[in-house]
């Protein structure tokens, strides 16, 4: 086969028999989209992949006396090839593993292939080369499929990857073939079709139009996101038998039809791939009711941390709030101080003003009796001191104190 890239490598590793065995089958089915390469083991796989340097795509381990943990951790050492970008494949005939703990845990491993039969480690390692060529934007369609099964995928695979529209289709086709015409249902927004807590008798398909769910949890309302309602509304209360969990609120005009529990009952009974449908429906519902859930989850979490964050900083505003106030009471404290300071300065002022006053005359009287006193120049002196409020020697004091005693 003409092909427009280098051909990747599919490398197997472990002893013969099994291992060329197992090289020689899937050399048979990969042949044209990849080459088939064997070691023994991690260092010979190493070496090999030094002298060809081409991107390996799959790696088949043969367990038979290898630990899968320890040779994936050799062959990352040594640096064999991009363990990243590798698929893993573990062909085993063992009926219990203990060394595949490291290699789940770094999501590495893709398949196990247990006690195979002829031609299923080839069709299993052609599943995991189909799957990295698409990875790798290259054409696989020509790869075989899984030998002696039908064409094409499986109908729940099919369904599952089928979109909202095609399920619903398919849904009514099958629904219509077993009960014939089904009567639409034209209902305004607001109109509920099913409330929290009232038994579910049958189900809703939603041909057209929004539905929205909420639960009542005490004074505490749920709403869960339209995404996440899905087209059949009432089915998981219906595979419960029990009372409707949610309360069914159609937030803009609809068109849906009833089925009854009976109804129901005889549409499975007559085309079983209604049932496929139905699950489809379910899983694809309840996957988005759980991503839901998550968001949820992690936007509280963000809430919290937010409001952590909120509490954090208005402790430290209420802290800097407490030693402002404390600088506010020590500040009023010091002008209390300071107007009492005033006060008692004005007190002290009037009688201090009054004595200055009766000094002065004092003054004035006894520089007039000092006139033509013998010792005049050394009263003077010791009265000029007292008017400046310097210190005057004792000796003087006591010689004035005489002086003014004999006068």
């Amino acid at each position: 086969m003409d092909v427009s890239y280098t051909l990747p490598l599919v490398v197997v590793i472990g002893s013969p028999p099994r291992a060329s065995m197992a090289a020689n089958e899937i050399s048979d089915v990969v042949a044209g989209h990849a080459d088939v390469a064997s070691a023994r083991g991690p260092a010979e796989m190493a070496a090999l992949t030094r002298e060809d340097a081409r991107q390996v795509a799959v790696a088949v381990i043969v367990a038979d006396d290898l630990n899968v943990d320890e040779t994936l951790e050799e062959l990352t050492r040594l640096g064999a090839f991009d363990i990243d970008d590798v698929r893993i494949v573990v062909v085993s005939w063992k009926s219990e593993h203990h060394d595949m703990t490291r290699a789940v845990d770094s999501g590495r491993l893709h398949s196990v292939v247990a006690h195979p039969t002829e031609g299923i480690v080839g069709w299993m390692v052609a599943s995991e080369v189909r799957g990295w060529l698409v990875d790798h934007a290259h054409d696989a369609l020509t790869l075989p499929a899984e030998p002696n099964a039908p064409g094409g995928q499986s109908a729940l695979l099919e369904m599952l990857y089928a979109s909202e529209e095609v399920l619903v289709e398919r849904l009514m086709e099958w629904v219509e073939r077993a009960l014939g015409a089904r009567a639409v249902l034209h209902l305004p927004e607001g109109t509920r079709l099913t409330r929290q807590g009232m038994s579910v008798d049958g189900v809703y398909v939603v041909l057209k139009g929004s539905v929205a769910l909420h639960r009542q949890a005490g004074r505490e309302v749920l709403l869960l996101h339209h995404a996440s309602t899905g087209p059949v509304v009432g089915l998981v209360a219906l595979t419960s038998r029990s009372e409707a969990h949610f309360t069914s609120t159609a937030t803009t005009d609809l068109e849906v039809v009833h089925l009854s529990i009976e109804q129901l009952d005889r549409a499975l009974r007559l085309t079983p791939q209604l049932g496929i449908v139905l699950a489809s429906l379910s899983m694809r519902a309840l996957t988005g009711r759980l991503l839901r859930s998550e968001e949820l989850q992690f936007e509280r979490n963000e809430l919290n941390r937010q409001l952590e964050a909120e509490r954090t900083r208005l402790t430290e505003a209420l802290r800097a709030l407490e030693e402002a106030r404390l600088e506010l009471v020590s500040q009023a404290r010091f002008a209390t101080l300071g107007e009492l300071s005033a006060g008692v300065a004005h007190e002290l002022n009037n009688p201090v003003a009054a004595i200055q006053g009766v000094a002065g005359h004092i003054h004035s009287d006894l520089s007039h009796l000092l006139t033509g006193h013998p010792e005049e120049s050394l009263l003077r002196e010791v009265l000029q001191a007292v008017s400046q409020r310097s210190s005057v020697p004792t000796s003087v004091q006591r010689a004035a104190r005489r002086e003014i005693e004999k006068a």
